[in-house]
């Protein structure tokens, strides 16, 4: 409030704001052009939602790829799991959700959820080549191709995983830690944003941190 006093958002308001956000994921995959995405660094929380949304990704071999938001509190709670179901398969999801491992670009490609992964020297150069190649079909078509494409994901229940993961965001969001469990947000409010993500990731990783120098551990 102002008084730098914390109080929690009411549940209609947070609906609102989560309901908006949801549709701010669905354009992404329902765009009536194909979108690639070019990954390289970091790409958590929003930023892999966004690649696992789109038609295409291409990335370096050194991109690091998590779904480390989930350790905020939500263990698989999520917007587009239809989507994560299909690309992984339901057990390979429950451990990315669970865990919030890091992956490179070389396992994503692996993993199907990158198209291709490459020296990040190569990156940019690789992109606009798969976007040329893209672009060599018939304007109509690629409209075409990816309405069907759409309405194929829709009989798969696309368009309900977020209807649905704007509502478990929004419980997600008001979850009640017990005293013998870590509440990040709380950590963050005594003792600052980046000791509070250390915390949180030294829980997952039995210790290792990003800035252990032995991460082979």
């Amino acid at each position: 409030d102002e008084n730098g006093k914390y109080v929690r958002m009411s549940q209609r308001r947070r609906l609102q704001i989560d309901r908006k956000l949801a549709e701010e994921y669905m354009s992404f995959q329902y765009a009536i052009k194909p979108i690639i995405a070019q990954v390289q660094g970091a790409c958590v929380g929003m930023g892999i939602y966004l690649a696992e949304l789109v038609d295409l990704v291409v990335c370096a071999d050194d991109a690091r790829f998590s779904h480390a938001e989930q350790r905020l509190g939500f263990a698989g709670n999520t917007w587009h799991l239809n989507t994560l179901l299909l690309q992984y398969g339901p057990k390979k999801v429950r451990e990315m959700l669970l865990f919030g491992s890091e992956f490179s670009g070389l396992e994503a490609q692996q993993l199907g959820m990158a198209n291709i992964s490459v020296p990040l020297d190569k990156l940019e150069e690789t992109t606009e080549e798969w976007a040329r190649r893209v672009a060599k079909n018939p304007r109509d078509a690629l409209v075409t191709g990816k309405a069907v494409h759409q309405m194929a994901l829709d009989s798969l229940g696309a368009t309900q995983q977020f209807f649905r993961g704007y509502v478990g965001h929004t419980l997600g969001t008001g979850l009640k830690f017990e005293d013998d469990e870590f509440n990040f947000f709380r950590a963050r409010r005594e003792g600052g944003t980046k000791q509070a993500f250390r915390e949180r990731d030294a829980r997952y990783t039995d210790g290792v941190t990003v800035d252990d120098p032995n991460p082979e551990r």
